[in-house]
């Protein structure tokens, strides 16, 4: 399977659960079939006026013994990662089009 499925079945489970947990309705458009286009519900700003206790643990778990300076630094990596995992999949796709 290439990569670009795997990431695009990634995409489609992640919306599949937001739309189960209400958070974001699917409408396929009317002119193009091929389309389906997503609105975020007025049930999201509930969802985040109300965080959930287990996620507020698991975040303060997450950062525990670090400082700012760490927290920083591992956010600037995971702001680069993904740049840098798209081009390795455009390198893959790529090579895949040229073998």
């Amino acid at each position: 399977m290439p990569v670009s499925e795997t990431c695009a079945e990634s995409r489609r489970i992640k919306v599949l659960n937001l739309q189960q947990k209400g958070l974001l309705k699917l409408e396929k458009d009317m002119q193009e079939a091929r389309i389906t286009k997503l609105e975020l519900t007025g049930q999201r700003c509930g969802f985040w006026k109300e965080p959930d206790p287990e996620g507020s643990v698991f975040r303060e778990n997450m950062v525990k013994e670090m400082d700012k300076n760490d927290i920083a630094t591992t956010r600037a990596l995971l702001e680069i990662m993904p740049l840098n995992l798209t081009g390795i999949e455009n390198a893959v796709i790529e090579e895949a089009e040229n073998a």
